[in-house]
């Protein structure tokens, strides 16, 4: 793909890494990301001292955390995301080209959170991809996303089905491509586990704390477990979590209406509320609910019931359907 308007010059700084199925070239280190070697560029990321232009109309303001915010602004070719602690991104060249404007203090481990995180949900955004808060994984070559509140299980389940065979998609931002056919881009190739779940899944081995989010960073995923292509989108589940009882059947679906499921897509974005409330965002939702089966899954919240959860997902998209879906 050559990048809309001028592609940057190679240069001594720049480096390629493989991201959502295409080539990102950077001036920022990406040690998250798997280097590779291109000249291709689907995304540049530039390093600069100044913004691209003057914004022109504030989009809205949302909370990274209970102290730092972050600010949408419109600009003529895109949009400008203003952090407190990491200073200004510039998204344009529908969404090809970020410009990174670092303030005084940034702290290179934050500024690329924001970058994987916010910044790529815009750029996606912009190129006609819809963003969600969720995980996913892949299964005979076809993905499946889970959709979820904070603490529900979306990685924890990941991490599970890739150690029995599936490829980690993502763990924090599900890319869909309403297509036709609708499409996964996959994202970084790591997980982010509460303790219980790292000690349960992981090991101590090549994994560290982010003090930040009180997650362990698990990035050390063999290659045969990490899915690096598009792939299609099979079904996607947002997950409810519950304590079971005796006699209670641990693991069952609901298939969604389609007005049902266009609503839950939309409880989980992976982007600013500004964005996500546009025409746009409730267009590719329906795209995909058109073409994709939306369920909510019913589980056991208990470690001891995982194995049970992670046998029917894999018996369900490998062709095995042990149990039926709930009526």
């Amino acid at each position: 793909m050559v990048l809309p308007g001028a592609a940057p010059l190679k240069n001594a700084l720049q480096r390629a890494y493989a991201l959502f199925g295409g080539v990102l070239q950077s001036e920022m280190p990406l040690p998250e990301l798997p280097a590779i070697e291109s000249d291709r560029a689907d995304w540049a990321v530039r390093v600069s001292d100044r913004p691209e232009g003057d914004g022109n109309g504030l989009l809205g303001e949302d909370s990274v955390d209970s102290q730092i915010k972050v600010r949408s602004v419109r600009l003529p070719d895109g949009v400008r995301l203003e952090f407190d602690d990491t200073g200004i991104f510039d998204i344009t060249h529908e969404g090809a080209t970020i410009t990174w404007c670092p303030s005084g203090s940034a702290r290179p481990d934050l500024a690329r959170a924001d970058l994987l995180g916010a910044v790529f949900s815009v750029a996606l955004h912009l190129q006609g991809v819809l963003c969600l808060h969720g995980s996913g994984v892949t299964i005979g070559g076809r993905a499946i996303g889970f959709l979820a509140r904070k603490g529900s299980g979306k990685s924890t389940l990941a991490m599970a089905l890739s150690a029995a065979g599936a490829k980690l998609v993502t763990d924090d931002m599900l890319a869909v491509h309403p297509g036709p056919p609708p499409t996964v881009w996959p994202a970084a190739p790591t997980l982010h586990l509460l303790e219980d779940s790292a000690d349960q899944l992981h090991g101590p081995e090549g994994r560290v704390k982010n003090p930040l989010r009180g997650k362990y960073k698990v990035a050390n995923l063999p290659a045969d477990r990490v899915e690096v292509r598009r792939t299609p989108l099979a079904a996607v589940y947002e997950l409810l979590p519950r304590s079971s009882s005796a006699g209670e059947r641990g693991v069952t679906r609901t298939r969604l209406a389609d007005t049902a499921a266009v609503m839950t897509l939309l409880r989980h974005p992976k982007i600013s509320e500004s964005l996500a409330r546009d025409v746009a965002t409730l267009d590719r939702a329906a795209q995909i609910v058109r073409q994709v089966p939306v369920y909510q899954l019913a589980f056991a919240h208990e470690f001891s019931r995982l194995p049970q959860l992670v046998d029917q997902m894999m018996g369900w998209h490998s062709g095995e359907n042990s149990l039926p879906d709930a009526t």
